[in-house]
């Protein structure tokens, strides 16, 4: 079953093969980012393993709206003839998970590559989002939402307070971007901005790492 233990223990073994050098390199550090779901994902591995030496949130967050929560779930429909997988209704991810200003080939791109979701992982979300996971993770953190994030966007100022062994925690908030912010017309800046925050939290040739 794919469940956040599950599927943390698959992400724990990547990170375990990168600091080997099983991909060719041995990492001395490694970021962990996830988006949506794979924050879920990300939280739990950082959290059980401790293997890492900074989080990247998109997507996600403790709180969510409730007026955003049942039109977002109402949306999903199963994949197949398994209901176990659910997917996106054609033509809600315009509504749900983009911007106002989102290319339309961008959004029938996302359309036609959209993935599932399984009943399981949806009740691990909730589950996840109630719980004090996050309370043990002591890497930098940082929480980045689209401002158009009908669920998470209006949670972001207050998501820190769910990081308290961090030594810290950063938040950014990419304007007119929709809950899939790293497709928006304007992602670079949110990009660049990632960026920076990794070089400083994780540290650069000649500048050791700071919060």
């Amino acid at each position: 079953m794919l469940t956040n233990a599950t599927e943390a223990s698959a992400v724990h073994q990547v990170v375990n093969a990168a600091r080997l050098g099983t991909f060719g390199t041995a990492f001395t550090r490694v970021l962990l980012a996830g988006h949506s779901y794979g924050s879920v994902v990300a939280w739990y591995e950082a959290a059980t393993y401790a293997d890492v030496d900074a989080l990247l949130i998109t997507g996600m967050a403790h709180e969510v709206r409730p007026a955003a929560a049942v039109p977002v779930t109402t949306s999903l429909v199963p994949a197949s003839l398994d209901p176990t997988y659910l997917t996106t209704r054609p033509g809600t991810r315009a509504v749900f998970w983009h911007g106002p200003h989102d290319d339309p080939a961008v959004i029938a791109a996302d359309e036609a590559a959209k993935d599932t979701v399984t009943t399981s992982e949806l009740a691990d979300t909730l589950v996840a989002q109630g719980s004090s996971i996050t309370d043990d993770i002591a890497v930098p953190v940082l929480v980045a939402e689209g401002q158009q994030d009908l669920a998470y966007a209006a949670a972001l100022h207050t998501e820190a307070a769910h990081y308290p062994k961090a030594p810290c925690v950063d938040t950014y908030e990419l304007p007119d971007a929709g809950h899939d912010l790293n497709l928006a017309p304007h992602a670079q800046d949110w990009f660049a901005r990632a960026v920076q925050w990794a070089d400083r939290v994780l540290g650069t040739t000649g500048a050791p790492p700071h919060c």
